[in-house]
């Protein structure tokens, strides 16, 4: 999870917990018009979720060939190695 995300679904998101969750969507959704301007904005390539699903994991595991491809040219750890660092 990405530091200062609330678990609390009664309390609304802070702009850049918004944006990160717009990102998880997006990528979940192969939606790759929106990954770029989420990413420009302030989203993290390299944040993961309440479940440590990073986007490039969201978008390779629902067969979005596509979006895992954009993510990986735009960064995004390939090996997770980034999202161990994350989660130590």
């Amino acid at each position: 999870m990405t530091p200062g995300m609330s678990n609390d679904p009664r309390q609304p998101l802070s702009s850049a917990e918004r944006l990160q969750s717009l990102l998880f969507e997006e990528a979940r959704l192969g939606r790759d018009d929106m990954i770029a301007a989420l990413l420009q904005a302030g989203g993290d390539i390299e944040a993961v979720d309440e479940k440590g699903h990073s986007s490039l994991i969201l978008a390779s595991y629902h067969g979005h060939e596509t979006t895992t491809d954009l993510l990986l040219s735009l960064g995004a750890a390939p090996d997770g190695v980034a999202n161990e660092e994350i989660l130590r």
